[in-house]
Order: structure tokens, then C-alpha cells, then sequence
């Protein structure tokens, strides 16, 4: 963990921690507290609030673990750890003594007066205290300001749906915020028909996902269900001044509240205080909101995604035009960084026509530059150029960055979106000089075309010892007097990139041809290469990059 000064240019005190902390809160003087899971019976442990012992073995238990560390870093103040419990299996009340068992934290918050809340999950019965409810599943944990006792402990819903106990719990809770009376809030996943919304709750009808607000004393306040027809679940949470309480996460539902344009990906809603309507919802492309979140006073949204790409939004219903991340367009995740040649996703909220748009090239086999209302340029040090258009849509663009002599890692550049001649916030984009990307289908292997020409499937399988081609993009074409935008006519060997077996990564396969794949625009390179029977995943390098890994199917 790390400390550093209020404008990041100076770190404060840094230090090691016996565990990985899965979430993290700081208090008003300063004091930092982190939540995660051990399997550490030496973990440090404060007895007065912590449960069990850690074990390890046949019978082994995990603990959660909630630590508070001073404001100077250099000591723990206290260290609350809560461990698995014994499960009964059956309801003739026989248990599973002898097997594993495991809780974990997931989510940590404290609230103004120093109080601390733990969030976790476990598949085993714990203790309650406090006048807390029993179970299984997801649980949050009160640890009071001087850290001398449990509080409440108290599971959310059953954990279960019927007389049959399960090892894998149907509530489990991911995140928490507290506000300044003590209340606590949390939000999870669960496939538990009868969990226990209230009467006047926005959501009653099942969905996969809550969220539920508790008293100081534990006892629930209300509970709503949240989601759509697809699968939601939610990652982390906020509270603003108004009361309004924030959640963000993934959706797969289509018909989830929606103002930015996305039809799945990560979400953010904001429900009332009273947990009775949703004032806000939306989603964004996948990779920018589902990781972190957070809300300034004056009601700013501040977001982050796995891909480390941190964001800001205003939430009001109707979404203005902006620019959310840049992707290779065959895979990878959603940021800033952007390769020489690159064929790029443009991922943003009305960011081109409601209906989606695809380019055909002229009779030059040239792609157009202004496509369904839209243009796309970079900005270098004010220098513009146009980009060609594969395709726009409200929410994405498809676009070849230039492969251009003078291209500089590390140099930042502008991607510049015009719509209907008016312009979009601009969004910086890293240069690299390569970030391959293989090309999959819908199921996620390879597009790939074996020597016989067939499609690459499980109805076609690759021959040991055959060639076959694979089509990537990103792998830095540089000084390659290649036109930006043009449908390459004929190969062209670049000698771009070396295939890799993914179970012996120091193995090379042999490469027959790594260049411009004739009838696809510049930017896309086709590799051929033989096959081995002793694997059927591969990846590309190209200029020191690794493209993520791609399944082929190889006869058996």
C-alpha cells in the first residue's frame, strides 16, 4: 500500500501487507482500512474482534479480515478476522466437520464517527452477534470507532433456497458505503427467489442483483432487487450529499435503464435514499466503470475500469457527446493506447448516428473520411489528419490509426470526433509501438481459415502439421509506406510477428508469412503458420508485445 501527496508527485509511506487487500476506505484523520480474505493462521488477529482460528490442512478455514493501519502507515491498529464456520449439510443435522470452508472480504467502509464495516461472503454458518440474523452467504460485519468490539454481524437473506444447505451461497455481497448516522449500504448478486426486498422497494421482482441499506443496529432498512432481464453485478458503491446511493458494475440486459447508448457492459444507477426509484442508470462500454467509484460534493461521478482507465460523468438523463476509451478492435482492453496502423474501436455516448452505419470503399478501394455525419482526426501538436471510417454507430467507431514514420512511443496524441459538424470532447490517446491483437469469432477462438481452405471449427479441425491463417491487428506498422485507409490489393510480406505455443511459450511455430492480408484494409495482417499437435492455443509477438492468447481447433 501507498500514501502519496494530494497532486501525486510525492509518496508519503509505502508498505508491505501480509495479504492482498481486495478494497480500501480511509477515515478523516487519515487512517487506512483494508479487507480481504487470509489463509494465514499467524494473520494478525485482535481477539475482541475476531471470530474462530485460521487453520490449515484437510479442515481448513479461511478468514475475513478487516485491518485498520494508522495514518502514518507504520503500525496496525487493530485486526479483525472472521472465520469460516462449520456447515450442516443435511437437515437431519449432520455437518461437513471435516471439510474446507472459507469467508472472504470483499468491501470496507467507514462512517464519521470511526466506525468500521466489513462486507464478505462465506459458505459457512458464523456466530451472530448483536442481534444479527444467521446464515450463509454474503455477510457485513460492525466494528465499533475503538476497535474493541464487534458491533453487529449479520448475513443478508438466507443464503439459501431451500432445506438442502449448499456450498455455494445464492447471496454474496461485493461492496459497502456508510454514511454519516451510521447506516449501512451494500450491494451483491443473488438467485434467491424469496430474498427479502421491502413493501414500497423500487425493484421487487427477482433480478440478479440488490441492493440493501442497514441501520446502525443491523436491522434492515430496505432492500430492493436491481437489474434487468440479463445479469447484473455490481462491483462497488458511493453515497453523495443528497443521500442518492451509487452502485456500478456489469450488465449483460439489454433493457437496463440506459442513457448513454451501450447495450451492455458496466453500469451505473443511482437509487433514492428510501431505496424507492431509481434517479439515474446507465451503461457504458465494457472496462470503464465496473472497478471503482466515487462522488465529489458537487455530484461529479469519478469512475474507473479494470483496464486502469479513470473517467468523470455528470449523471444527467440525457448524456452529452463525449469519448469514453480506445480498443484494438480485435481484442484487448478498453484505454488509451494506440499503435501505428492500428485498427481501433472508439468507445463513447452518442458519439455518431442511432443507427449504425458501415463504410464501403470507393472504386479505389479508399475508405471515406466522414461517414454517417461523423469524422475522426488526430491531433498531433495541432497537426489533424483525417482518419478513414470502417463503421460508426451512436456508441463505437471503427477507425485505422496512421502507420506513420514519425511515430514516437509515449508521445500523447488527440483522437477528435465531429458529429454533424460539432465537435466532441477530445480524448488523449499513449502511443506504443505495437499492441497485437488476434481476431476471434463469436466463441472465442481464433478466425482462422485452414490450408484446405475450409473455416477453422470443430466440424473442420486444423491437421497437425497443416498451415493455417489467423488475421491480428496492432503490431506496429512502422516505416512501412503503407496508405492509411486502403484495401490492400496484394500480399506483401512485413515479417511482423512470431506465433508462440501457449503451453511452451519459448516455443516458436513456424512462420510463413506475417504481412497485409489482400482484400481488408491496411492495418490487418495475416499470418500463416504450421500448426503442432501438441498444442491448440497460440499467441502472437510482435516489437516485444504478446497478443492475449487464441484457441484453434486441432485434430485430435
Amino acid at each position: 500500500m501507498a500514501k502519496f501527496s494530494p497532486d501525486g508527485t510525492q509518496l508519503i509511506w509505502s508498505t508491505y501487507f501480509p495479504e492482498s487487500a481486495d478494497a480500501l476506505a480511509v477515515d478523516g484523520s487519515g487512517s487506512v482500512y483494508v479487507a480481504g480474505e487470509t489463509e494465514d493462521p499467524n494473520f494478525p488477529s485482535t481477539p475482541a474482534v475476531s471470530l474462530g482460528q485460521v487453520r490449515t490442512g484437510y479442515t481448513a478455514r479461511s478468514g475475513a479480515f478487516l485491518t485498520k493501519i494508522s495514518a502514518s502507515g507504520d503500525r496496525i491498529v487493530y485486526s479483525a478476522v472472521l472465520v469460516a464456520g462449520s456447515l450442516p449439510c443435511y437437515p437431519n443435522g449432520s455437518t461437513c466437520a471435516l471439510a474446507s470452508a472459507w469467508a472472504s472480504g470483499t468491501g470496507v467502509a467507514v462512517d464519521a464517527a470511526g466506525n468500521a464495516y466489513l462486507a464478505g461472503n462465506t459458505d459457512t454458518f458464523m456466530g451472530a452477534l448483536g442481534g444479527g440474523k444467521n446464515g450463509i452467504g454474503g455477510f457485513v460485519a460492525k466494528i465499533n470507532a475503538a476497535g474493541t468490539a464487534i458491533s453487529y454481524l449479520t448475513f443478508i437473506g438466507q443464503g439459501f433456497t431451500s432445506d438442502i444447505m449448499s456450498a455455494f451461497p445464492f447471496n454474496g455481497v461485493s461492496s459497502i458505503a456508510a454514511d454519516g448516522l451510521g447506516n449501512a449500504y451494500t450491494a451483491g448478486y443473488t438467485s434467491d427467489s424469496h430474498f427479502p426486498v421491502t413493501p414500497g422497494a423500487y425493484q421487487t421482482v427477482g433480478a440478479g442483483a440488490f441492493v440493501i441499506k442497514l441501520g446502525p443496529d443491523g436491522t434492515a432498512q430496505w432492500a430492493t432487487y436491481l437489474g434487468a432481464r440479463g445479469a447484473e453485478s455490481p462491483k462497488a458503491m458511493a453515497l453523495d450529499s443528497s443521500g442518492t446511493v451509487w452502485v456500478c458494475g456489469t450488465t449483460t440486459s439489454a433493457d437496463f435503464p440506459n442513457s448513454a447508448g451501450s447495450v451492455s457492459g458496466d453500469f451505473i444507477a443511482g437509487l433514492s435514499s428510501s431505496g424507492s426509484a431509481l434517479s439515474y442508470g446507465t451503461v457504458f462500454p465494457t472496462g470503464i466503470a465496473s472497478q471503482s467509484l466515487a462522488v465529489d460534493s458537487a455530484g461529479l461521478l469519478h469512475m474507473a475500469g479494470p483496464g486502469a482507465l479513470v473517467s468523470t460523468v455528470k449523471p444527467v438523463q440525457t448524456m452529452a457527446p463525449r469519448v469514453f476509451g480506445v480498443a484494438n478492435a480485435a481484442a484487448g482492453p478498453l484505454g488509451g493506447r494506440v499503435s501505428p496502423g492500428e485498427v481501433i474501436s472508439i468507445y463513447g455516448a452518442h458519439i455518431g448516428p442511432a443507427q449504425p452505419v458501415a463504410a464501403i470503399p470507393d472504386s479505389s478501394g479508399t475508405y471515406p473520411t466522414t461517414l454517417g455525419g461523423v469524422q475522426v482526426s488526430l491531433d498531433f501538436y495541432g497537426y489533424l489528419t483525417p482518419l478513414p471510417l470502417l463503421s460508426v454507430s451512436d456508441s463505437q467507431i471503427s477507425t485505422v490509426a496512421p502507420p506513420v514514420a514519425y511515430w514516437v512511443a509515449g508521445i500523447s496524441q488527440i483522437i477528435r470526433v465531429t458529429v454533424n459538424g460539432e465537435a466532441v470532447p477530445g480524448f488523449t490517446v499513449a502511443l506504443g509501438e505495437a499492441d497485437p491483437q488476434i481476431f476471434q469469432s463469436s466463441n472465442g477462438f481464433a478466425a482462422a481459415v485452414n490450408q484446405d481452405g475450409s473455416i477453422n471449427s470443430a466440424a473442420h479441425p486444423a491437421k497437425p502439421g497443416s498451415v493455417i491463417s489467423i488475421w491480428a491487428t496492432g503490431v506496429g506498422l512502422i516505416n512501412t509506406n503503407l496508405t492509411t485507409g486502403k484495401v490492400a490489393t496484394a500480399a506483401g510480406d512485413l515479417f511482423c510477428c512470431t506465433v508462440y505455443n501457449a503451453a511452451y511459450s519459448d516455443f516458436a511455430a513456424d512462420v510463413l508469412y506475417g504481412g497485409t492480408a489482400p482484400g481488408i484494409v491496411t492495418g490487418v495482417v495475416q499470418i500463416n503458420f504450421q500448426v503442432s499437435a501438441s498444442s491448440r492455443t497460440y499467441f502472437i509477438g510482435a516489437r516485444d508485445r504478446a497478443s492475449k492468447p487464441v484457441t484453434i481447433y486441432i485434430t485430435p
